[in-house]
């Protein structure tokens, strides 16, 4: 944590791309490709940096977050 952390992510709702059901989302919600991330709790979403520990070059994985709580 504290770290930065360079991604390729997607973002899903039921198996359907953010950008296609919330089309107004803000990008970095939407999902990018090769984006430097601050690795602080809440910087991106809630839930998200802590998903993130532990991976590496090219590891792959799921993590859900709930993003009602980044809208309030």
């Amino acid at each position: 944590m504290g770290d930065y952390a360079v991604l390729t992510y997607a973002a899903t709702f039921e198996g359907k791309p953010l950008a296609e059901i919330a089309p107004t989302a803000p990008v970095q919600l939407r999902g990018r490709n090769n984006a430097w991330v601050l690795m602080e709790e809440g910087a991106l979403a809630p839930g998200f940096a802590a998903g993130v520990i532990g991976m590496k070059v090219n590891d792959e994985r799921s993590i859900s977050v709930d993003l009602r709580r980044s809208f309030r």
